[in-house]
This record gives C-alpha cells, sequence and structure tokens, in this order.
C-alpha cells in the first residue's frame, strides 16, 4: 500500500470547530450559560415565576451573547479583557530622577562625574586630502586620495577620522 503525504497548513489562524460549528471556547460559554441559567431556575423555586424566568433567561442571554457575538472579528471576552487592562494601566509616564540614597547606581570615580568621558567630539573644517597623500589608513592610500588635482572640496572632520568614505566627484558633478 502506498503512503500518501499530506501537509496540514498551521498559519491559518483559525480556531477548531468541536461541535455544531461552535470552537471549544463558544462551547463552553453556551454549556456554562445554559447550566448556570437551569441552576438559577432550580434555586430560586420559592420566587415567583417572572422572577425566575428572568434571572434564568439573563444567564442564558449572556452565554449566548458571549458565543456568537463578536464585534470586530474578536470575542465580547476579548473586548472585556482589552477594557479591563486599560483601565488597570497607567495613561502617563513622568520622568524624575531617583533620590540619591534610594537604590540609585553609584557611578565610577565617585558622586561627581569623575571617571566618566564626554562624548562631544570637536568639528572642524579642513581640505581634503590632496593627491598623493596618505590617509590615516597607513601607507596604502585610498579612493579619496587618487583624486584628479582640482577636485578638492572642504569636508567636515574630527582628529583621528579617515577620509576613506568620502566619494571623488568629476570636476563639476554633484551627487
Amino acid at each position: 500500500m502506498l503512503s500518501r503525504r499530506h501537509e496540514v497548513p498551521t498559519h491559518l489562524n483559525v480556531e477548531d470547530k468541536l461541535v455544531l460549528g461552535l470552537t471549544p471556547r463558544q462551547a463552553a460559554y453556551l454549556l456554562a450559560g445554559v447550566a448556570g441559567g437551569a441552576a438559577l431556575w432550580q434555586s430560586l423555586a420559592a420566587a415567583p415565576a417572572g422572577l425566575r424566568l428572568g434571572v434564568a433567561a439573563a444567564c442564558v442571554l449572556v452565554a449566548v451573547a458571549l458565543t456568537w457575538v463578536r464585534p470586530l472579528g474578536r470575542a465580547l471576552d476579548e473586548w472585556a479583557f482589552a477594557v479591563a487592562h486599560h483601565a488597570a494601566t497607567p495613561k502617563a509616564c513622568a520622568w524624575r530622577p531617583r533620590p540619591a540614597g534610594a537604590g540609585a547606581r553609584p557611578r565610577p570615580g565617585g558622586a561627581g562625574r569623575a571617571g566618566w568621558a564626554e562624548l562631544a567630539p570637536s568639528v572642524r573644517w579642513s581640505a581634503a586630502p590632496a593627491l598623493g597623500a596618505h590617509s590615516t589608513h597607513g601607507a596604502r592610500g585610498t579612493a579619496d586620495d587618487r583624486r584628479p588635482p582640482g577636485n578638492t572640496e572642504a569636508v567636515p572632520t574630527a582628529p583621528g577620522v579617515s577620509h576613506g568614505l568620502l566619494r571623488a566627484w568629476p570636476a563639476g558633478a554633484r551627487p
């Protein structure tokens, strides 16, 4: 006998159907609502029939709503969770520095800024390297070292920064 292989798609994001086209969650809600309505009907035997019917019907109607009502493609219990989550989370955040003694991490070098490097590069303008000039990459030149004469331009540099990433443009041409 030949064995056949079937590929089962796993990326559909669709719940399985259990009974009468209901998902397990929907079947559980409907079953719990009907059972709750029947239990309320039995437990309120001494109450008037109208009150018993109203309470039991309300329980069943809530179960029916949880089972079949899906606004914007989401079940009502998902909407209830989203509303509760929204109500429980703060709506505004404020940044405040921690007091020095309340769990603040000590900085290296003591309480002051000693030991911390200030990251403020000093930028200055200089001429691009001339033809044949060596870059900071070593004896081997870069593409910028082989530009034709007269095609130099002022470029921003910082101390220790190479011109290795600059492009050589033909005379009069710019991107």
